[in-house]
C-alpha cells in the first residue's frame, strides 16, 4: 500500500516525483523494524537486532551505538532491500494488470479530490468483469 503512489508515478509518467518519500520512508521504516526488531527475516533467523530506542522525554531516536557487527548490518540492509523490491515488484504487478481502475481512480481524484470508502467500492464493482 505504501509503495502504490510511487508505483503508479513510474506506470503513469515513466517517472518519479518527490510525492512519495514519506510513503517510501514509511515503508522503509516498517521494513527495517519487521527484519531487525520482529526477527521477520529466514536468513537472520530468530533474533531481533534493535531495540526501540529514544530519548526519555523528546520524540527523537537516541544515539545508542548498535550491538552486532558490521557484517550483520549489511546482511540487515540487504534484507530490508529485498524486502522492498520483492513488495515493490507486486505493487507494481497489481497496478499493471489494473490499470483500468487506476485510471479510473485517477480521474475520480481529480473530480472530487478526495474518495470516501464507498465511492471506492463503488469504483472497483463498476470496473469488475
Amino acid at each position: 500500500m505504501l509503495l502504490g503512489g510511487r508505483v503508479a508515478e513510474e506506470l503513469i509518467f515513466g517517472d518519479i516525483s518527490t510525492g512519495a518519500q514519506d510513503d517510501l520512508q514509511r515503508a522503509t521504516d516498517l521494513a527495517r523494524h519487521m527484519i531487525a526488531r520482529y526477527g521477520m527475516s529466514e536468513a537472520l533467523g530468530l533474533a531481533t537486532f534493535e531495540l526501540p530506542r529514544q530519548a526519555l522525554f523528546l520524540n527523537v531516536p537516541s544515539m545508542a551505538q548498535r550491538e552486532y557487527s558490521e557484517e550483520t548490518a549489511r546482511r540487515i540492509d540487504d534484507e530490508i532491500q529485498k524486502l522492498l523490491e520483492t513488495a515493490h515488484g507486486r505493487v507494481r504487478e497489481t497496478l499493471a494488470a489494473k490499470r483500468e481502475v487506476l485510471t479510473s481512480l485517477a480521474k475520480l481524484l481529480i473530480e472530487k479530490e478526495v474518495v470516501v470508502r464507498d465511492d471506492l467500492v463503488a469504483l472497483l464493482k463498476s470496473t469488475e468483469a
